[in-house]
């Protein structure tokens, strides 16, 4: 019995050695700008985005010759700083920058040609392209949130118009796309919040949600080649 589960073992091991020496595959860096801000019914219109970076790794495993999935732990930072007015001669500011460790998991569709990586080629027919969308999930590392109360100008104190706490999980969707020159990236891409930025029942509905532009570089992997188009 002992000799029959170190065979079952070892055969899995194999497999799991053969996988990965057979799988096509990308492993590298990636960094980036986000610009974010919030989203939802109780979230005033005079806002002002803030912009933060993003960086990270990124593992791509091949499917087949159009389907990728991808993860991508990220850092990136997110927030927004606007203006409400709870009363008709009282206004409140507040600011909140929030920094996340992010694990995106995502579905990759390239649909492109394969490239020429002639280097004589044209720089049009060495470029390849690829749509994505997944499923994001966040936790809130650190945060830092300044909250200021007026009344008629004069400055009061704000914990009865911000009694709020944030919550530490942020599940987010995202659809986006991008171009690969070589074994270089430049992707583009929306995040949409689903769960709500404050703890507790009887809270605000706001969200978080940005835009954010990356640029990917290969360290190592197998070659994934996009498919060819049918003439």
């Amino acid at each position: 019995m002992m000799l029959f589960k170190k065979k079952i073992i070892l055969g899995f091991v194999l497999l799991l050695i053969v996988q990965t020496i057979t799988a096509q595959y990308r492993l590298g860096i990636t960094s980036g700008l986000n610009v974010s801000n919030h989203t939802g019914k109780d979230f005033p219109s005079t806002n002002i985005p803030r912009i933060g970076y993003a960086f990270g790794f990124f593992y791509e495993h091949r499917i087949n010759s159009i389907i990728s999935i991808v993860a991508e732990p990220l850092y990136e930072q997110k927030g927004a700083e606007y203006t409400d007015y709870p009363r008709f001669d009282t206004r409140v500011t507040v600011n909140g920058e929030f920094d996340y460790l992010t694990v995106p998991l995502m579905i990759k569709a390239s649909f492109s040609k394969r490239p020429n990586n002639n280097r004589k080629a044209k720089f049009t027919e060495q470029l390849s392209y690829y749509i994505t969308g997944g499923l994001s999930i966040s936790y809130l590392s650190s945060y830092s949130n300044e909250v200021h109360a007026y009344d008629n100008d004069f400055e009061i104190n704000s914990d009865t118009f911000f009694p709020y706490t944030y919550n530490n999980i942020d599940v987010s969707v995202s659809v986006g796309g991008g171009v690969m020159w070589r074994e270089i990236f430049l992707d583009l891409r929306y995040i949409h919040g689903m769960s709500s930025l404050y703890k507790g029942s009887n809270v605000p509905e706001i969200r978080n949600h940005l835009i954010s532009l990356k640029l990917a570089f290969v360290l190592f992997g197998k070659k994934v080649i996009p498919c060819r188009k049918r003439r």
